[in-house]
């Protein structure tokens, strides 16, 4: 992650620090001569400029003096920040090499050299680094780029890198050693735990750092005449000075005050023997923030220009105060340049407090730049930011607003920090060219540019909510819009307690930690997005090993190349093994199978790697428990470019449940066939007594009916004439009697053939049949009926049986309807999905529903034979034939309004297999 730039922040300091050498220079004393007469009064003019002299002496001594030797520690803090932020973006760059998901699994799965070679191009990306190396978490050596020989294997667990990351598993940066391995230099070690897919710390990636590359920058820092910065490591031995930038032996100087106090965590100004130059110096020093390493500026007194300046500038004031004494008609111009020295002071003092501000600045932007290594969570970061600019800062409330993209695009606050009072939560901003979006916070977010607001009192921009800002003491304001990958998501708020409070170079740092913001929110976002596609994978992972378990299905995989074998869990429990033992090589598998199952198991994977086409085949496992189980083993072969079989993979399928299922619905199948065959023999042997019965109906039954009616016949034609009217009509009678029993009888026959009467079916022109049924029946006399014959789709069945339907049903409306003075049949059909439906409706007698249950039984009449004649078969034979056609019959009528008969017949014909 990057971090903040300083180089407005340096530019004023150093702008601060000319300021001083200006205040420094020296001013012409003169002086005038005045008279003896004088003297008296200047006696008294002397004592009290005496004690003006001394007490602006000591003030002046003191403010040249703090100027002076503030400016070393102002120089040993920049640089200390510097390096504070070199060593962050060194941890940064070293997690983030730790953190790449290829290298981290193959450092996990024990593959050092092969994690190793995919950062061996580090070296040459980033020059700093010297070389690095993998170790596991002992401190063994594992792996190097770039490789030096006899270090691997080597350990290392008393370095103070391995002792400091291991302390508790975050980035360390270790303190000066000489490198073990030529050439023999002075080195310090960056090193960053590794982290497996579950968090366990699997091995340490470690930059190894040339001292002199990392802190060369340090001799550019101007401390003015023979002065220089030094680097001292957090043991307190001499990490880098300009004069001996590559010196291999480590001197340690935490017996030096300065670096005492460093180690200490202080800061501060010291005046003494330098130990490294021999001199008398002035030395400012500052520790590292987050690294207890230190930085010190030092220069020889004789060589410090602010304390030459000091001293010349006292120096005058002592000639001027002796010329005083001898000459006090000089004592206004001396009370004149004693103002004047005051104003200038009080400049110094200025600048003092603009140096102070700056080093808050400074402290701000290093704790923002921590918190946005070690955030977690987007709202930590946010509330952190937040709480670093108000507390580091110095300012009156600062706060992040999101912007929301839907509706009147209102702003959400999300965190904030310092003096608010309810303030942020009663703006109700939007981003919206409108009244609540022409603020400061609005049109950030809506141009993406930074907004200043010098003074509330008078900016139109703030009338809205100038009121509450002022009850608060908010007297200026600037807005930072948050970009995230090129869109503005929110803002950055940021209240001031005085007018004018946001200059230009401080509006410059604000706008880069805006940006270095977004920049942590956009990485959070990516991270926790990263996070959750993790947990999606592994609980895909779990969804997989749980269908694999309740499937019964187990996958393997066998690398041909470096015969590694791997199972997954159901495959043990198939097999009936250890699941903590390693998975079987393939030859030691045949001792879970029978020897006929494996001589076919291997017959088929010898194909499949001859051919490298994929198999399957049945086979039963014999568990080290006895207990045998039935499996399907598939397989497939995978060949690489050049057609050589690199490896096998397929899955295992416990189907002992299955086979024992299908031995169970052979046994039912069997014993369903048996029982079919008895109900069969049954069936005929009753279409045997049926066929019996039938011939006697019509053999037995039609020569009684035969003799009756020819018996009656004769008696009506011979002695006819002797009968009287009774007499004859009794024969009528009896003769009308047989005639009804004999088509009672042809019916009857009629219905029972039907059932046994194999069906012939062909396409049948519907509406042609029902034109030659209804041709029939006119043919038999009668008066005919308006015949309305509509739509009739073609159908399959066969069309002997299906033209018998249709003339029961059109010889019934025809009879039913025959009492109406105008008599109405209407034929229709339609399809109604896969079936085809066919009515026939008349204005006839109609019938009562409540009697529906007998319309199609066999002897089944509702109309008396003096209403109606006929023997109650009809509707049965048509129900029978639709139902041999695999269709249906329904009907609906209503008494003396007619009826309506309905039947459907399958759009494919009847399947001759039901």
């Amino acid at each position: 992650m990057r971090l903040f730039s300083r180089g407005a922040l340096m530019a004023r300091i150093e702008s601060i620090n000319q300021g001083t050498r200006r205040n420094a220079g020296t001013w012409p004393a003169r002086l005038s001569h005045s008279r003896w007469s004088y003297y008296a009064v200047l006696a008294l003019a002397f004592a009290a400029i005496l004690a003006t002299a001394a007490l602006n002496y000591r003030a002046i001594d003191r403010e040249l003096t703090g100027v002076a030797l503030s400016r070393r520690a102002a120089v040993a803090q920049l640089a200390a920040a510097t390096l504070s932020e070199k060593f962050g973006r060194l941890a940064d760059v070293a997690v983030s090499l730790a953190t790449r998901v290829r290298f981290r699994d193959l450092v996990a799965s024990g593959k050092w050299s092969e994690a190793a070679e995919i950062l061996r191009d580090v070296p040459r990306d980033l020059p700093f680094v010297e070389r690095l190396f993998l170790a596991d978490v002992e401190g063994t050596l594992m792996a190097d780029t770039p490789v030096l020989p006899g270090v691997r294997g080597v350990n290392f667990s008393s370095r103070d890198w391995y002792r400091g990351v291991r302390r508790d598993w975050r980035p360390y940066i270790s303190a000066l050693y000489l490198r073990a391995a030529e050439p023999r230099v002075n080195v310090f070690a960056a090193a960053v735990p590794i982290k497996g897919p579950a968090g366990r710390v699997v091995g340490i990636l470690v930059l190894q750092v040339r001292a002199e590359t990392l802190f060369d920058w340090v001799r550019t820092i101007d401390i003015g005449p023979e002065g220089f910065a030094y680097v001292v490591d957090s043991k307190g031995q001499l990490a880098f000075h300009p004069a001996y930038p590559q010196r291999r032996e480590i001197v340690d100087l935490s017996s030096v005050p300065a670096v005492r106090k460093l180690l200490d965590g202080a800061q501060g100004v010291e005046t003494g023997l330098d130990p490294v130059g021999k001199a008398d110096s002035i030395a400012g020093y500052a520790p590292v923030p987050g690294f207890r390493w230190g930085v010190v500026a030092a220069q020889p007194v004789r060589a410090s220009r602010g304390l030459q300046a000091r001293d010349n500038q006292l120096r005058r004031l002592l000639i001027g105060y002796g010329l005083i004494l001898a000459l006090c008609g000089s004592a206004i111009f001396l009370v004149s340049r004693i103002t004047v020295e005051r104003e200038r002071g009080a400049a110094l003092r200025r600048e003092a407090a603009e140096l102070a501000r700056l080093n808050r600045s400074l402290k701000m932007l290093s704790e923002c730049n921590q918190a946005l290594v070690r955030a977690e969570t987007e709202p930590d970061l946010l509330a952190v930011i937040c709480d670093n600019i108000v507390r580091h800062g110095g300012y009156k409330l600062a706060w992040v607003g999101y912007a929301v993209q839907d509706g009147d695009k209102p702003i959400h606050p999300v965190a904030r920090a310092g003096f608010d009072e309810g303030y942020v939560d009663q703006l109700r901003l939007t981003w919206s060219d409108s009244e609540r979006g022409r603020g400061p916070t609005g049109t950030a977010i809506r141009t993406g540019s930074p907004v200043v607001s010098n003074d509330t009192m008078v900016n139109p921009a703030f009338a809205t909510w100038r009121d509450e800002a002022l009850k608060r003491g908010f007297a200026s304001a600037v807005a930072l819009s948050l970009v995230v990958e090129s869109r503005a998501v929110g803002a950055l708020t940021i209240y001031a307690g005085e007018p004018d409070a946001f200059h230009e170079a401080e509006v410059e740092l604000l706008v880069e930690l805006a940006n270095d913001l977004a920049y942590g929110i956009n990485a959070l976002r990516t991270r926790a997005a990263h996070a959750a596609a993790v947990e999606a994978l592994r609980q895909r992972e779990t969804d997989l090993k749980d269908a694999q378990h309740l499937a019964g299905i187990g996958n393997w995989t066998w690398d041909l190349q470096t015969d590694h074998h791997a199972w997954s869990e159901e495959i043990y429990r198939i097999y009936g093994r250890d699941p903590s033992l390693p998975p079987a090589a393939y030859p030691e598998v045949q001792a879970y199978f029978t020897p006929d199952s494996w001589a076919r198991l291997t017959a088929a994977v010898e194909t499949a790697m001859a051919q490298g086409a994929s198999y399957e085949c049945d086979a039963e496992v014999v568990r080290a428990d006895g207990t045998r189980r039935c499996i399907i083993a598939r397989g497939m072969a995978a060949r690489d470019a050049g057609g050589a079989v690199m490896k096998l993979h397929g899955t295992v399928q416990d189907i002992t449940e299955r086979k024992r299922a299908e031995g169970e619905i052979r046994a039912l199948n069997a014993d369903l066939e048996r029982r079919v065959r008895e109900r069969t023999e049954q069936l005929e042997a009753a279409n045997k007594e049926l066929e019996s019965f039938s011939y006697s109906v019509s053999h037995d039954l039609r020569s009684p009916l035969r003799a009756i009616d020819g018996f009656s016949r004769i008696l009506t034609e011979d002695y006819g004439g002797r009968l009287d009217d009774e007499g004859r009509r009794l024969l009528g009678v009896v003769r009308d009697g047989s005639r009804k029993m004999g088509q009672l009888i042809d019916d009857l026959l009629a219905f029972s053939r039907l059932g046994r009467k194999p069906l012939s079916t062909t396409a049948i022109d519907m509406k042609r049949l029902v034109q030659e049924v209804l041709g029939e029946l006119q043919a038999s006399g009668g008066r005919p009926p308006c015949l309305v014959l509509g739509a009739l789709p073609p159908a399959h069945g066969d069309a002997t049986l299906v033209k018998q339907a249709w003339a029961n049903l059109l010889g019934n409306a025809i009879k039913f309807s025959s009492k109406r003075d105008e008599p109405v049949i209407e034929v229709s059909g339609h399809e109604n999905g896969a079936e085809v439906v066919y009515c026939v409706k008349d204005n006839g007698a109609g019938f009562d529903m409540q009697y529906y249950n007998k319309l199609f039984g066999v002897f089944q009449r509702l109309h008396g034979t003096d209403e109606f004649e006929g023997t109650g078969v009809g509707l049965a034979i048509v129900q029978r034939v639709i139902g041999r056609h695999s269709g249906r019959v329904w009907a609906d009528g209503k008494v003396n309004e007619g009826a309506a008969f309905y039947f459907s017949l399958p759009k494919g014909g009847r399947d001759e297999r039901l």
